[in-house]
C-alpha cells in the first residue's frame, strides 16, 4: 500500500475526536494526530493503527514505553529548572538534562562559557570563580555587617569567621574575583 492509501484510511478513523497533524508519508508511515477532546499529541505508525485503531493514550492509558519516555521528558525538565533557577539570569544551559550525570555547557550571556556534570553545578562542586555567588543563598550577619563597610563595587561571594580569613570578593568595575582577607577588604 502507499502513503496515500493510509492517509485515505486513517482520516476515515478521525471522525471528529481527532486532528491530523501530520500525515503519512512513502517512506515514513508516521502520522501525528491531537486528540480534540484534552489537546494531547501523539504520533502512530499505519501497522499501530491497524492493530490497535486509534485512541489517545492520555485518556486511555499509555503504553508502557510511552510512560517511560514522559518521565524521563518530565524529569529533563524539571533538573533543567533546577540549573536555571541555581544559575539565575544572565545563563543559558545548552546540553542535555536528562540525567544528573550528564555534562552541559553553561554560557554567561555575552561572556564565555564552561561545560560542567550537572551534579557537580547543583551541589556546588567545580565551579569556576565567577560561579561563586551562585553557591552562597544567605549571607551571615558578619557577611551582612561587612557589605556595608566595604566599596559598592565589591560583592562579597564566601563567608568569614575572623579578620585574618581569605575571603573571594567580586570587583564588579574590573569584573574580577580577588582574594583578599578581611582586614586588607576594610583597609581599601
Amino acid at each position: 500500500m502507499k502513503a496515500s492509501d493510509y492517509n485515505r484510511i486513517i482520516r476515515s478513523l478521525l471522525k471528529d475526536e481527532f486532528e491530523l497533524i501530520r500525515e503519512c508519508k512513502d517512506g515514513d508511515l508516521t502520522a501525528e494526530f491531537r486528540h480534540k477532546k484534552c489537546g494531547h499529541c501523539f504520533t502512530r505508525t499505519a501497522q499501530e493503527i491497524a492493530y490497535n485503531g486509534l485512541r489517545c493514550n492520555r485518556c486511555y492509558g499509555l503504553s508502557r514505553e510511552e510512560t517511560l519516555y514522559n518521565l524521563q521528558e518530565q524529569q529533563a525538565l524539571e533538573i533543567y529548572d533546577k540549573c536555571m533557577k541555581k544559575l539565575g539570569p544572565g545563563y543559558e544551559v545548552k546540553g542535555d538534562t536528562s540525567s544528573l550525570d550528564n555534562e552541559i555547557e553553561v554560557v554567561r550571556v555575552g561572556k564565555d562559557y564552561f561545560i560542567i556534570k550537572i551534579d557537580d553545578l547543583l551541589n556546588d562542586r567545580n565551579l569556576p570563580e565567577y560561579l561563586i555567588h551562585c553557591t552562597l543563598k544567605e549571607k551571615s550577619v558578619q557577611m551582612q555587617i561587612l557589605q556595608n563597610f566595604v566599596k559598592p563595587r565589591y560583592e562579597l561571594l564566601s563567608d568569614f569567621s575572623s579578620l585574618d580569613d581569605i575571603i573571594s570578593v567580586r570587583d564588579n568595575n574590573a569584573e574580577k574575583i580577588l582574594k583578599v582577607t578581611v582586614k586588607d577588604l576594610l583597609v581599601q
